[in-house]
């Protein structure tokens, strides 16, 4: 009896603690075949790596100059990151924004480079993704998607 007391007591103590915890997980966006970062460094507010390398950042920032759309900062991007060496692979549309992939050359092996934007209100939402151009297939769509729905 004493023993089914205790077991209660430990029960009702750290319960809340374990439903609190798991909460905390649940409120956290899970892209799949990612393990997402626990601590995240300004002016990141999600990051996520898989496996292979493959990581994903997401930052949200005042969209300056104000009132810029998205065909100003699609410009930006397009003509801006080719200078950097990357080469532009891919373009297009998603729910929310625009994104575009850069191949970006190596020594050993060919990397890419995602940029995915949307504005909301006052504010742009930056997401950005790379690794292996090889993995490229196998996580393309799930980074969009995620990226869109952020």
């Amino acid at each position: 009896m004493n023993l089914k007391k205790i077991s209660m007591g430990i029960l009702v103590l750290f319960l809340p603690l374990f439903l609190v915890s798991c909460a905390e997980e649940l409120a956290k966006p899970r892209i799949e075949g990612f393990a997402v970062y626990e601590k995240v460094d300004p002016p990141y507010v999600y990051k996520a790596i898989t496996p292979e390398g493959v990581i994903i950042q997401i930052s949200i920032k005042a969209n300056y100059p104000l009132n810029a759309d998205n065909e100003f900062w699609a410009n930006a991007i397009e003509n801006y990151v080719p200078q950097k060496g990357y080469k532009l692979v891919k373009k297009g549309d998603s729910q929310k924004g625009k994104y575009f992939i850069f191949l970006v050359p190596g020594v050993k092996y060919d990397y890419f480079y995602l940029v995915h934007f949307y504005i909301q209100e006052n504010k742009i939402t930056l997401t950005e993704a790379g690794g292996q151009y090889a993995f490229l297939k196998d996580y393309e769509t799930r980074i969009i998607q995620f990226a869109s729905n952020y």
